[in-house]
């Protein structure tokens, strides 16, 4: 387990531009996977589970796409996610089962919905 980074540390070594690519890059696989349950991925995270930080908040976008986030405080970053999303149309109950299903397949795990 590693302490969330900076995004000033991490922009110190990649520019902006890096990490957004990089961000969409990670984010390809998962896109091609869900596609055809007419969903997409919008963002990268990863998720730290080291020391907390209450002076920082739980979440850190250090590029568009892609989060830092506090594994002690995912809730929090989930929560504001949820709240991100008034633009667009909650995914139907159908989507996220086949979106699900797909990507579980994708990576090559066993069918979660036998």
């Amino acid at each position: 387990m590693i302490d969330r980074p900076t995004p000033e540390r991490l922009l110190a070594t990649s520019s902006d531009a890096q990490l957004t690519a990089e961000a969409a890059v990670e984010r390809g696989p998962v896109d091609e996977l869900a596609r055809p349950s007419g969903v997409s991925c919008r963002l990268s995270a990863c998720v730290f589970w080291g020391s907390p930080d209450p002076d920082r908040p739980a979440f850190e976008e250090i590029a568009h796409g892609n989060h830092l986030v506090e594994g002690q405080r995912i809730t929090e970053w989930l929560t504001a996610l949820d709240e991100t999303k008034a633009d667009r149309e909650p995914l139907r109950p159908a989507q996220t089962d086949l979106a699900w299903q797909a990507i579980a397949m994708g990576i090559g795990r066993p069918d979660p919905l036998p």
